[in-house]
């Protein structure tokens, strides 16, 4: 969402990740809420964390769980007798202090110091620093994006619950639902719910899956569920990814989505981890209409604002996706330029603010991903 006209104006970005305790991204770590975590909450007999028929003292659960976040008289909290309300609540841990992923400053205490989402207030990506370079065995493009200095954020998801903005491109006509407002657990469920990151299925305020491109926006239906299998333990130089990189951003051992099993098997071998096709289909349960499974440079959708539209939703590495462009909680990076004068897309034609860094979540400054993309040799671009 965008509010305001000065700089630091933010992002609202309903549907791209915004809980506290979520970094989206490369980062291979344990399940969110495996056994021991403060959000494996048990259901009956069966734990979401993947055991059944787990037999657990209950007095265990209510210090290490329960009253961690809530109280039964004394909720300062709207709804859900919750101890404190949202964000403070998820800070007392995500501070870094007792989990070690620090949101609001997007650092990582426990791993390469940086997380890959970036952070709410400030971010560690190298948005000035990308590089390209040609492989000298295959003649294709390396391209990297590494760890930087923390840095004031210049575009993130607004996750105070009074904020109000725009979600882009959500519904059928004009610019999207306006007046939204956001929290962490809009986006992922502090219980566990086995999926990644515990990214909710459906996220508060989605309402429509549209298919695309078409000749007319379509409703498919209300609030689709899209569950993203989460991974167990992974090891990062074994599955051959580096952490300090943010243009690396895939999960391996994400098992697949149905959507990427049936994929995988009518082109065998382009899906590489369930992440990449399920993240793409998880944003657009709220940015309905920026979901694209083609180019659609040539495409006309009969979309009055999202007429044309970048490809989105790509299930293998190193093609087009959501995550590919942008990170989840907020970025650093500054435009300047013409990058800087991408236009409202209420008309078309009115500029943004000149004082506002119209960063939108991207991951390089000046629109520099694309760049990392579109040069001979690049992954995307065939030869």
């Amino acid at each position: 969402m965008r509010i305001g006209s000065m700089v630091g104006k933010k992002l609202l970005f309903l549907g791209l990740g915004t809980a506290l305790m979520v970094t989206m991204g490369g980062v291979g770590a344990a399940q969110a809420d495996s056994i021991g975590s403060p959000h494996n909450i048990f259901k009956g007999n069966v734990a979401i964390g993947g055991v059944s028929n787990y037999v657990n003292p209950v007095a265990g659960l209510g210090a290490s769980a329960c009253a961690g976040c809530h109280r039964a008289h004394t909720a300062k909290g709207t709804g859900f007798l919750l101890k404190d309300p949202q964000p403070m609540l998820c800070l007392n841990c995500h501070d870094g202090t007792i989990s070690h992923l620090a949101v609001n400053t997007g650092t990582d205490t426990a791993n390469n110091g940086a997380l890959r989402g970036g952070g709410f207030v400030t971010a560690k990506i190298g948005s000035d620093a990308a590089t390209k370079t040609l492989s000298p065995t295959g003649g294709r493009v390396i391209s990297n994006i590494p760890v930087g200095v923390s840095a004031p954020v210049t575009s993130s998801h607004q996750i105070n619950g009074t904020t109000t903005g725009t979600m882009w491109g959500n519904g059928t006509t004009g610019v999207g639902q306006t007046a939204v407002t956001l929290e962490c657990g809009a986006c992922h469920d502090p219980h566990g719910n086995g999926n990644y990151r515990l990214l909710k299925p459906s996220p508060d305020g989605s309402q429509y899956i549209i298919s695309a491109p078409g000749i007319t926006p379509v409703v498919k239906s209300p609030a689709t569920a899209v569950n993203i299998p989460d991974q167990p333990v992974v090891n990062k130089a074994a599955n051959g990814y580096d952490t300090t990189d943010y243009w690396n951003v895939q999960a391996p051992g994400t098992p697949l989505t149905a959507d990427e099993v049936t994929a995988n098997g009518v082109k065998a071998g382009t899906v590489t981890d369930g992440f990449l096709g399920g993240i793409a289909a998880w944003c657009t349960t709220c940015h309905t209409r920026y979901l694209s499974p083609s180019g659609g440079a040539g495409i006309n959708t009969g979309d009055a604002v999202f007429t044309y539209k970048h490809r989105s939703d790509a299930q293998a590495n190193n093609k087009p996706n959501c995550i590919q462009c942008h990170v989840a909680h907020g970025t650093n990076a500054t435009m300047g330029g013409y990058a800087n004068l991408v236009t409202e897309p209420t008309d078309g034609v009115t500029p943004l603010s000149g004082s506002y860094q119209n960063a939108d979540l991207l991951r390089v400054n000046d629109r520099g991903t694309c760049i990392m993309c579109h040069t001979e040799g690049s992954p995307v671009v065939p030869k």
